[in-house]
């Protein structure tokens, strides 16, 4: 009798600690999904569908966990084992794991009252704590079934030199817009090349002066520590690149930027 007790005390034990281990969307996976998918997958966002709530991500799971397994998300080619960046994106070992793990078990939801909050994002899928430029290409007409790289010169308003922080693109095409780049150009050739087009934009490629950021499809927020900044003289023309992909002529894309400077410091350090 005793034997049975003893069995089946270690029986219950056993499934408990299995429970225990099993990740659960409250305990673990909640977390996993805000901070490393959220801020793409969100109305307004460059991704497709939301991954926002517990019922998006069930719904989703099997595509998740595909896309995890190819190494498609997130989005991050660099090697971890290799080198580490400021700000890297990318799930570890663990962490995939935790989520097939989670996927497997019929995704369990775990004490729902204890889960975090889904993160908050500003209207129009902005990250930005405050927008205090926005560049915007004018309606440009894909000329082309090629890829084709398009360049537009847009005017400074600033009459001081400014210093950018946090850039951000928001592609007007997302199936189409492969890569988009912000320059800025001091020769004044970039303006006058693309007055002298007869559509918005030109090329083929000039030159410009200063490379501040690119962007790919996936990419979050390019953001500079406090106090540091990019510096944009006054006489420099701002200069966006757009690659864009094959199959798309006759489309109309608009491409945003939105920009945020450095704050509450009297001297920012250029970058």
């Amino acid at each position: 009798m005793r034997f049975h007790i003893l069995l089946l005390a270690s029986l219950l034990l056993t499934a408990n600690q299995a429970a225990s281990q099993t990740p659960t969307w409250s305990g673990e996976i909640a977390a996993l999904i805000y901070t490393k998918c959220a801020h793409c997958h969100h109305e307004g966002a460059i991704a497709p569908f939301g991954l926002m709530s517990y019922q998006e991500v069930v719904a989703l799971s099997h595509e998740i966990e595909h896309s995890i397994t190819d190494n498609k998300m997130p989005p991050w080619p660099a090697n971890p084992e290799y080198r580490h960046f400021a700000d890297e994106f990318y799930l570890t070992d663990d962490e995939k794991q935790q989520i097939f793990d989670w996927i497997a078990a019929d995704h369990p939801i775990g004490e729902l009252a204890l889960a975090p909050l889904p993160p908050v994002f500003a209207e129009g899928g902005s990250v930005l704590d405050t927008i205090d430029h926005q560049i915007t290409i004018p309606p440009y007409t894909l000329q082309t079934n090629l890829d084709e790289y398009r360049w537009f010169a847009i005017e400074n308003p600033y009459e001081d030199t400014i210093y950018v922080q946090k850039i951000e693109v928001f592609p007007g095409l997302k199936e189409v817009v492969h890569h988009a780049d912000l320059w800025y150009d001091l020769s004044g050739q970039a303006m006058e090349a693309d007055a002298a087009s007869p559509v918005p934009g030109f090329s083929p490629f000039v030159q410009p002066d200063f490379y501040m950021n690119a962007w790919q499809p996936g990419a979050s927020a390019a953001e500079y520590p406090e106090g540091w900044g990019i510096a944009v003289p006054p006489n420099a023309d701002f200069v966006v690149e757009v690659h864009y992909g094959p199959d798309a002529i006759g489309q109309v894309d608009e491409t945003v930027m939105n920009l945020q400077f450095v704050r509450n410091t009297e001297s920012p350090r250029p970058v």
